[in-house]
């Protein structure tokens, strides 16, 4: 079986470490944990080499990998820095058989929603359209995109009508935003 690759990167160099070294203590058959002190190492590494997931605070420029969030306050969409590291570890072998037990070919959908923290919601699922190699498709109340073309219009019109090219004319409007395919929302 092979290891997930995971990045920990935070400011707290050591927290860092001894992050690395738990994972790679008690998951070491499943997990090869590498700890970054400056974020420069970890996006050049993350280019050549590739991770399975990076554990970081600062998501920013991380590059086309799945992130999980470290917060200093407990919320659902990330990992909670002062935790339980097995929490972490459990969700982080979960997420990568989930992975690779679901690389087939067949298509999917999978929608994002949620009534709150709108920045997150479209955060994530734009991660989420990055991970899967997907298209996101805004259907938020405003458009989070700066962009002169709105083509959602369209096509919720072409769908009601039945069109029958309408996936060739979606992609012919698809536009590209952090190496993701996307439809921006209606105006």
């Amino acid at each position: 079986m092979d290891k997930m690759r995971v990045a920990i990167y935070d400011e707290d160099v050591e927290y860092s470490r001894r992050l690395m070294n738990y994972l790679n203590g008690k998951y070491g058959q499943q997990i090869d944990a590498i700890a970054f002190s400056q974020k420069e190492h970890l996006v050049k590494e993350a280019s050549e080499y590739g991770f399975d997931c990076v554990v970081t605070q600062d998501a920013d420029n991380i590059g086309a990998v799945p992130v999980i969030r470290i917060f200093d306050e407990e919320t659902e969409g990330g990992y909670y820095r002062y935790g339980s590291a097995k929490v972490l570890a459990e969700k982080l072998v979960a997420s990568y058989h989930a992975e690779t037990d679901s690389l087939d070919t067949e298509e999917k959908i999978i929608g994002v929603y949620s009534l709150s923290e709108m920045n997150r919601r479209t955060y994530f699922a734009l991660q989420k359209a990055k991970q899967l190699h997907g298209i996101y498709i805004g259907m938020e109340e405003f458009c989070s995109f700066e962009t002169d073309e709105y083509w959602m219009e369209e096509l919720l019109f072409l769908i009601r009508q039945r069109a029958e090219d309408i996936c060739q004319q979606l992609e012919e409007h698809l536009q590209w935003h952090d190496d993701v395919r996307y439809l921006p929302a209606a105006r």
